[in-house]
């Protein structure tokens, strides 16, 4: 018996050493679910057994269980979806037989699954755009390894693969360690691929360890987040990479969150090392419309874009209406773009959409980013709020000759709203590779958006530009409410003419320095920039420094309250004061007057080319400026004209910081006409009783066509009335624009002689008239005048008529329909009008001194002597030039218009041929009334626009007035909408129009005349949509027309004595205007 049982035994053990040593293993595959020996000190995991190995046939790659000492088992094979399905279970890769598990099919668990990899891999070979593992509703996948090297992955992003892990709604996956490599996503819209390495649509991905790594997709390389929950406490998502997709909005080549997403992140996570390229947005994380949350000392850090031509926005985090908060010590790093062509925006985070909200709070950080603008932080659009925390070592970079460098820490621009109630901006810089070039905004570049500055204990401090190292202001608005800006390389503050900085409460720029080391430049005003002092006033402990080196050191207006020891001069040499409710920069140096010599004028004839008109001056301590005329602007240029004519050079002597300035003075320089060579020839005279009126000179044909001849010899004229007597001499003159000749002439000679003609010194003899009058007709008119009516042979009429006061007007008509009339009124004024045989009239009218003198005298304008037919457009209208006597200064002159209504304007001809409507061309009863400085070149033109709902207002004429000089339009071409409501911006517009402002440019139709209106203090620019009240109308009226006193006050019950606008309702009252 003993025998036997020792047999059994021996033939046992004989089995036994022939079984595999898997087959002998009966303990299951145990240790922690984090993949090893656990040392977590919070919450220690037990060891997890994972009993049952899982794994897939080299051959067909079919997959089987085996659990422990039990029969292999081959999963189920769902053939409708072509997937493995997995039942629930705890399950370890076999470690004996591949380190690769095959599949073509994705593995679909079908109940809750703990899966260790134990060091192998899962690799899917079809290029199906397949997920390895789906996580359906309801049920939870757990990956973990135990040993280095486990992946679930497509094996290369060369094949069409699809995600590593999809989790539909309320499923949910838990990854402790092992990689997610190699994936490219689920196929979406235009065959975009979505969530590289992890696709959750619904439900909740937690990540506690591991890497999601070397996965792309168009959305979301390494996580896409549809809806449902991303829990990051820690694990690396690294190296994945995001193309620009056929939609719009790709990016986040880490993570990808949708409007109904969130991801968290928590404890060491990072986000690291992802890439971006083709045009696609978010290196790290792209958050479009969901919400992501970073905690603890969670980083998103050295995520970059990797192109060579285009724009991309948010190397670290793009936010597109969505919700970016930071918490604790987590921090945005490193980030940037590399290649050549590369445009990158906000290298740290980038806001962009009105809903977008980004925060930071507690020591959070965004740091060491890398961008072309906004290398901490761009805020295209939304809102970024600095609770706390710290924006630091970020840097507007740019290596090309460009300058398009700006914001080292922040930029805001357009509709963007950063508000800064606490933190630092510090050592943040803008730097471009050509020194030539200006960069702004060191700590942060506001551009049309609005920056506010509130907290004591926030400060932006030791950053660097060439202009604002602290803040630029290029447009926009700055409110700094508190804090403190100073350590600042490149001013603390720059501000541009077109942006607003407005300071209230305790203020601090001081010790900012225009270079390192260098002069002292705190708030640095540009152009027409100012300081606006909030109504709620300076306190104690507000200090800022200011440099204004124009509007004659004004650096505040409407200031109600000295606050003239909060401010102080960057340049010791000023010092600030307060006058007129303005605090102005005064400076404290004694200044004595410059030595200098006058210029001296040349002496000048025509010669067809530009000529300086002066010897110039010289100055000992300053410089001297000159300029052509009252307008224009002063330079150190020499005048230069070409025409001849009578010309004033204006000079004044600028001194410098140590000499006074000299006011302006002028000097008249003369540019003679040129010499004329040549005789004219004349008709002759052959019988007494003859006038030089019977004379007709003929130029040569090549002297000027713009020249007429004068009985005279140029300085004393003759009557054409003037008897010929046989045998005398006659002179004539000959004047054009730039040229003359003179001579003189025998029209009737002797006997002996048949006349003769001279000119400069030498003679020819004359010829017979070949024109002769053929009949005269003289008739006196019930006016008193009488007219002379000539005809010659080849049909021209000529018409003299002598009024009573010895005017006359002389008309030539020509048969080809030509004609010139010559007008020569009694005072001594002058008119010409010419009309070609087409029709074009041009008209030339010379106002004399008496003229001038006697309508002064009178109070009125003195009138031309030529009446014109106003046309309906310019190109068709007659021109009129009009020329005063020298040093006559501005004159209303009075130009008759026979068909004159209150839309006929005045047109401008500039001497390069453009136009522009006068708008201070008044129509009046006969004619339209304009203002000549020296001479002037118009055109008369009916502009009334006709509009088809004014025909029968009550403010037509008004309506045409203004709508004719272009102060209003109407709602379109044909409707003006007269009893419409007005807004206030409509109103500033039509002043501005009015005052010659340029509109031209600005974020909106309205802006430049609402910076206009506040820079003049017509308004406070605030409610331009506004509907204006009659009370707000009648005060920006007044308050244009520089606030005139009235003489009595008004009584109205609905206008109180005190109330803003009671003196604009006198003055209304009194002018006629209400």
């Amino acid at each position: 018996m003993k025998k036997r049982i020792l047999s059994c035994f021996m033939a046992l053990a004989l089995c036994l050493t022939l079984l595999p040593a898997t087959a002998l293993a009966a303990d299951a595959h145990t240790h922690p679910i984090c993949g090893k020996t656990c040392s977590h000190t919070t919450t220690q995991h037990p060891d997890n057994t994972f009993e049952t190995k899982l794994y897939s046939e080299s051959g067909d790659y079919s997959w089987h269980t085996k659990k422990g000492m039990g029969s292999a088992e081959k999963l189920e094979l769902d053939t409708t979806n072509n997937q493995w399905k997995l039942p629930a279970g705890n399950y370890y890769l076999d470690g004996d037989t591949n380190d690769i598990y095959k599949t073509e099919r994705t593995i679909k668990i079908t109940g809750n699954v703990t899966i260790c990899l134990n060091g192998k891999e899962i690799q899917k070979t079809k290029g199906d755009a397949t997920p390895v593992f789906e996580v359906p509703s309801g049920l939870t996948l757990t990956l973990t390894d135990c040993k280095p090297g486990g992946k679930v992955t497509c094996g290369t992003t060369s094949i069409d693969s699809g995600s590593g892990v999809y989790v539909g709604s309320s499923g949910t996956f838990n990854l402790y360690e092992g990689q997610i490599t190699g994936n490219k996503g689920q196929e979406g819209e235009n065959a975009d691929r979505y969530g590289g390495g992890v696709y959750v649509s619904g439900g909740t991905f937690n990540m506690y360890g591991g890497a999601i790594t070397e996965n792309t997709a168009s959305y979301g390389g390494g996580v896409y987040v549809k809806s449902g929950t991303f829990n990051m406490n820690g694990g690396t998502i690294k190296s994945n990479t995001s193309n620009k997709g056929g939609g719009d909005g790709s990016g986040g080549a880490g993570v990808y969150v949708e409007k109904n997403g969130k991801f968290i992140m928590n404890n060491n996570a990072i986000v690291t090392g992802n890439t971006i390229a083709r045009k696609s947005n978010g290196g790290g994380v792209y958050v479009n419309g969901g919400t992501f949350t970073m905690n603890g000392t969670s980083s998103v850090a050295s995520n970059q874009v990797n192109f060579h031509e285009g724009t991309f926005n948010g190397g670290g985090v793009y936010v597109s209406d969505g919700t970016f908060e930071m918490h604790n010590n987590a921090s945005v790093t490193g980030n940037k773009a590399i290649g050549n062509g590369v445009t990158l925006n906000g290298a740290g985070v980038y806001v962009s959409g009105k809903s977008s909200k980004f925060e930071m709070n507690n020591s959070a950080s965004v740091k060491d980013n890398t961008a072309n603008q906004g290398g901490g932080v761009y805020v295209e659009s939304g809102t970024f709020n600095m609770n706390d925390g710290t924006i630091s070592g970020n840097k507007a970079k740019n290596e090309k000759a460009s300058n398009d460098t700006n914001g080292g820490g922040v930029y805001v621009n357009k509709s963007g709203t950063f508000n800064m109630t606490d933190g630092t901006i510090t050592k943040n810089t803008a730097t471009n590779s050509d020194e030539k070039n200006t960069t702004y905004g060191g700590g942060v570049y506001v551009s049309g958006g609005t920056f506010t500055m509130n907290g004591g204990t926030s400060s932006v401090t030791g950053n660097t530009a060439t202009n604002g190292g602290g803040v630029s202001v290029s447009s926009g608005t700055f409110n700094m409410n508190d804090g403190k800006i100073s350590g600042n390389t490149g001013n603390g503050v720059f501000v541009h003419n077109n942006a607003t900085f407005t300071v209230s409460k305790t203020p601090t720029v001081t010790r900012n320095t225009i270079t390192e080391n260098g002069a002292a430049s705190n708030v640095y005003l540009a152009g027409g920039a100012y300081i606006t002092i909030d109504k709620k006033g300076l306190t104690d402990g507000a200090s800022i420094g200011v440099t204004k080196t124009v509007d004659n050191g004004v650096f505040a207006k409407g200031v109600n309250e000295d606050y003239s020891g909060k401010f102080s001069s960057d340049d010791k040499t000023y010092e600030v004061k307060y006058e007129n409710t303005q605090l102005v920069l005064k400076s404290t140096v004694v200044k004595t007057d410059p030595k200098y010599t006058d210029p001296t004028a040349k002496n000048l004839i025509y010669t067809r080319k530009a000529q300086e008109l002066i010897n110039k001056g010289s100055v000992e301590g300053g410089e001297m400026q000159y300029r052509l005329g009252k307008t224009g602007d002063y330079s150190t240029t020499i005048p230069s004209a070409t025409n001849a004519g009578t010309y004033t050079v204006y000079y004044k002597v600028v001194g410098d910081k140590d000499h006074n300035d000299v006011s302006e003075k002028s000097i008249t320089v003369t540019i003679a006409k040129a010499p004329l060579s040549g005789t004219p020839t004349f008709t002759k005279v052959t019988e007494a009783g003859k006038t030089l009126n019977d004379v007709t000179l003929t130029k040569p044909e090549k002297w000027p066509d713009d020249g007429k001849f004068e009985w005279g010899n140029g300085s004393e004229k003759m009557s054409e009335d003037t008897p010929i007597r046989q045998g005398q001499e006659y002179s004539w003159y000959f004047n054009a624009a730039n040229y003359y000749a003179t001579g003189k002439i025998v029209p009737w000679a002797n006997s002996s002689s048949s006349g003769s003609s001279s000119s400069s010194g030498s003679s020819s003899s004359g010829s017979y008239d070949s024109n002769p009058i053929i009949k005269t007709e003289t008739k006196n008119n019930p006016d008193g005048s009488t007219t002379k009516t000539e005809t010659r042979k080849d049909g021209t009429v000529t018409q003299t008529t002598t009024a009573k006061d010895g005017s006359v007007s002389k008309t030539e008509t020509r048969k080809d329909g030509s004609s010139v009339t010559e007008n020569k009124a009694a005072d001594g004024s002058t008119g010409t009008i010419k009309t070609d045989k087409n029709g074009k009239t041009e008209m030339n009218a010379k106002v004399s001194s008496k003229a001038i003198e006697n309508a002064k005298k009178n109070g009125k304008a003195v009138k031309a002597p030529v009446e014109v037919e106003a046309s309906r457009n310019s190109g068709a209208a007659p021109t009129v030039k009009v020329e005063l006597p020298q040093n006559s200064g501005k004159t209303e002159v009075e130009i008759p218009v026979s068909n004159a209504n209150a839309g006929t304007v005045a047109i401008i001809v500039r001497p390069d041929g453009t136009e522009e409507i006068l708008k201070d061309s008044i129509p009046t009863k006969d004619g339209i009334r304009l203002t000549v400085d020296g001479s002037a070149t118009v055109k008369i033109v009916d502009n009334a626009k006709n509009f088809i709902d004014t025909q029968n207002h009550w403010a037509k004429d008004e309506i045409d007035f203004v709508s004719a000089r272009e102060l209003v339009n109407g709602m379109s071409a044909t409707r003006y909408a007269p009893d419409a409501t007005a807004t206030r911006a409509q109103l500033w517009t039509i002043l501005a129009r009015q005052n010659d402002a340029n509109l031209s440019g600005g974020a909106n139709w309205y802006e430049k005349a609402q910076l206009w209106s506040k820079d003049k203090g017509i308004s406070d620019g605030t409610n331009p949509d506004a509907t204006i009240t009659r009370a707000q109308m009648v005060t920006m009226l007044w308050r244009t027309m520089g606030q005139p006193s009235a003489t009595d006050k008004v009584s109205f019950a609905d206008v109180p004595a005190d109330s803003y606008y009671a003196q604009a309702v006198a003055w209304a009252v009194e002018g006629g205007i209400t």
